[in-house]
């Protein structure tokens, strides 16, 4: 299941973006970190697939998004299985 809610959390830059961790389930399914993509403004925040727009890969829900963009987030379980992402989120 894709992290839901992404949002900016704090004002100015860097900036925090956060979101909602998945519900957990106590199985192999559960989240266990989230990688954060960067997108050139204009996109509409994907291919995921590709690696170059991959920016960190955190184990907490926020994020200090230090450069302007379009921001998305993929949750990923300890067997490595990626979710889809979550909605895109613009950062001026």
């Amino acid at each position: 299941m894709a992290p839901a809610n992404l949002r900016r959390a704090t004002s100015g830059r860097p900036c925090a973006i956060k979101w909602d961790v998945p519900q957990a389930r106590g199985t192999v399914m559960d989240a266990t970190h989230f990688v954060v993509y960067r997108f050139p403004k204009g996109s509409n925040g994907t291919p995921i697939d590709d690696p170059k727009y991959i920016v960190d890969v955190v184990y907490s829900d926020t994020y200090m998004a230090d450069k302007p963009g379009i921001y998305v987030v993929t949750a990923v379980n300890r067997t490595n299985n990626e979710s889809s992402p979550s909605q895109p989120l613009t950062i001026e």
